[in-house]
């Protein structure tokens, strides 16, 4: 079952002695403590362990006479996984190695080797995109996908039933239980409900409500949506997104000790510390490694054996 916000938030209550008539914190204030805590302590530590719980990928079709592309918004750390080139007609993929900015002059038009570096939030690069491009080519970025930031069930849409069109160029319609925050051309995500809620869709448009009915772009929907998972507005989530169920007792725990520090309990808080330790302890243990049956294999691209499967020796957009 799919840990929602609001049973983490009865959780934090009952492990803080939260009454529910106090003023000091409401529950959007407790969510932001909630949002906190998954950056600065659960998103690390998951992320520790390698086992690519965040790893997504996105294309960004190459645009000539155009070197630089934005690092994707919601990427961890305004960091990326890795950078390959994939020609989206004949499918294969080139690999497209990091290359110090410092060396950029070495990869001019004329070089046998390619690559990218970074300036800023952008990506580069060199040599540079000609004015001629006619390739059908798109980076292929891999990077890990911040989780959302919790809101409450009510700010959602809970699926009730999908109708994705055969052609996809015309509307498609989501009926939901109730629309939440959601209206007329609102930007979305589309989360899955079950557990590992995994984010179905990202920065798509509704581009209309009708009662519980919400319409799309048939192409916009994601074919894996079913009944019971969640339309919230983009970046956010009712549930906790690509962090495994076990994390949330802990997620519990922390959220509670930061409140009680917040408003001075002392002495409350380091009353959690113990369970928090042998809750990190025990969480470590569950999630390394992902596959227990299988050892990781470490691949050396740039081997004599293997180098010439990964295509990076020449810079030619749209061939090898």
């Amino acid at each position: 079952m799919a840990v929602t916000t609001d049973r983490l938030l009865a959780g934090i209550k009952r492990r803080a002695v939260i009454p529910t008539n106090q003023v000091l914190f409401d529950d959007d204030d407790i969510l932001d403590f909630i949002d906190d805590v998954i950056k600065v302590h659960v998103v690390p530590l998951v992320d520790s362990v390698n086992g690519e719980y965040f790893v997504t990928s996105s294309l960004t079709a190459l645009v000539a006479s155009q070197s630089n592309y934005k690092i994707p918004s919601r990427a961890i750390g305004r960091t990326i996984r890795d950078l390959k080139l994939e020609d989206t007609t004949s499918g294969s993929v080139r690999n497209c190695p990091y290359i110090e900015p410092e060396d950029i002059h070495l990869h001019n038009n004329t070089a046998l080797n390619f690559g990218h570096y970074f300036k800023g939030d952008e990506i580069y690069l060199v040599p540079d995109v000609g004015s001629t491009l006619t390739a059908t080519e798109s980076l292929q970025i891999w990077y890990k996908l911040r989780p959302s930031a919790v809101v409450k069930l009510t700010k959602a849409a809970k699926v009730s039933s999908v109708s994705i069109p055969e052609d996809l160029t015309d509307p498609g319609t989501v009926v939901v239980e109730s629309v939440g925050d959601v209206v007329t051309s609102s930007v979305i995500d589309f989360i899955q409900g079950t557990s590992g809620n995994g984010i179905l869709g990202m920065d798509k448009t509704c581009t209309n409500v009708a009662g519980t009915t919400l319409t799309f772009l048939g192409s916009d929907i994601p074919t894996g949506l079913a009944a019971g998972d969640y339309i919230s507005l983009a970046g956010t989530a009712p549930v906790v997104t690509m962090i495994p169920d076990e994390c949330s007792p802990w997620i519990e725990r922390l959220t509670a000790q930061e409140i009680l520090l917040s408003i001075g309990d002392d002495i409350g808080a380091d009353k959690l510390s113990p369970g928090l330790a042998i809750e990190k302890r025990n969480l470590l243990s569950l999630l390394e490694p992902r596959n227990e049956g299988e050892p990781k294999i470490i691949m050396n691209r740039s081997s004599l054996a293997r180098g010439g499967k990964f295509q990076h020796g020449r810079w030619l957009y749209g061939g090898i």
